[in-house]
């Protein structure tokens, strides 16, 4: 299956996390039980690789984690897998690494949403555009 071997901790979660996903049964979406709209189970696999350690680097900004995750997933897979769940991911992330003491709490999201600045929109922006999801920008 994957290539990739996580660190410790957040890495192992993250990961994890794709691959579960990526797992589930979902009629009528790519799943480990079909490939669908030109993606492939083994693309999402790939694509967890590539964006989990960039996600779990901590002197990036929420922008930048969206951004070069996104960069990474195309220069990688050529298509869109994963960027809704990079999306969730980034600000989850950031917040906790920036607890001490690792315990989420939603106040820390909160705290990390409020102080998003302009870099991480126009880097979110960016992605966006790479990522291309669903024909967004078609009539």
């Amino acid at each position: 299956m994957s290539r990739y071997k996580p660190g410790k901790g957040l890495e192992v979660l993250v990961h994890n996390s794709f691959i579960g996903e990526i797992s589930a049964l979902k009629p009528g979406n790519v799943s480990q039980y079909a490939d669908g709209h030109g993606m492939s189970f083994s693309d999402f696999v790939v694509s967890a690789d590539v964006t989990t350690p960039i996600l779990c680097n901590e002197t990036l900004c929420v922008g930048e984690k969206v951004f070069y995750s996104v960069e990474a997933t195309k220069n990688k897979v050529g298509c869109n897998t994963n960027l809704g769940m990079i999306l969730l991911f980034s600000p989850l992330i950031k917040s906790y690494e920036s607890k001490s003491n690792k315990v989420f709490l939603q106040s820390d999201l909160e705290y990390v949403l409020k102080h998003l600045t302009n870099v991480d929109a126009e880097l979110v922006y960016q992605a966006i555009s790479l990522a291309n999801p669903g024909g967004l920008g078609r009539l």
